[in-house]
């Protein structure tokens, strides 16, 4: 299997995006992105589990995920899709900023992962002990899933 090589993220400028890149973007998270928050444990001398939220697209056809990674930032980079010859690009964002700025600039247009984003935007903190981000990143697992369908059961589950 070939390495993946890391492109060079785009400068921090902030450039406006428009309303119709906005709703368009939502559209493709809700078809092909995925909103998540993980725990990232760099071996036994790590002394707390350090928590991250972020959105990540892979594709064959790069266009898309390159004018995302050009106004939002991340890591885009190209790696073999399975054991076939195509490659793909994933973008992966993931800083804190990165990840906020994209949500809510999507948030008003999603329909499938408008949930997963809120509880990113409004629930998730880095700064949360383990057993709150547990249960938010445990949530976002069973609604990737699609087991939590009711809107009462998530407004209680979301109440941590």
């Amino acid at each position: 299997m070939k390495r993946s090589r890391k492109l060079k993220p785009p400068s921090n400028v902030l450039v406006t995006v428009s309303e119709q890149e906005k709703s368009y973007f939502a559209g493709y998270t809700d078809a092909e992105g995925c909103i998540s928050i993980y725990c990232n444990r760099n071996g036994a001398k790590q002394m707390s589990p350090q928590w991250s939220a972020y959105v990540n697209f892979s594709q064959t056809c790069p266009t898309v995920v390159e004018k995302m990674h050009t106004l939002y930032g991340g890591s885009l980079y190209v790696r073999q899709r399975g054991g076939k010859n195509r490659m793909q690009k994933v973008l992966r964002i993931q800083s804190v900023a990165e990840v906020r700025r994209f949500l809510l600039d999507v948030v008003p247009y999603l329909r499938e992962k408008q949930a997963q984003a809120n509880i990113v935007l409004h629930q998730f903190d880095v700064r949360a002990d383990h057993k709150t981000n547990q249960k938010l990143s445990n949530l976002l697992v069973r609604l990737k899933a699609k087991k939590l369908h009711n809107p009462s059961a998530l407004a209680a589950q979301l109440s941590l």
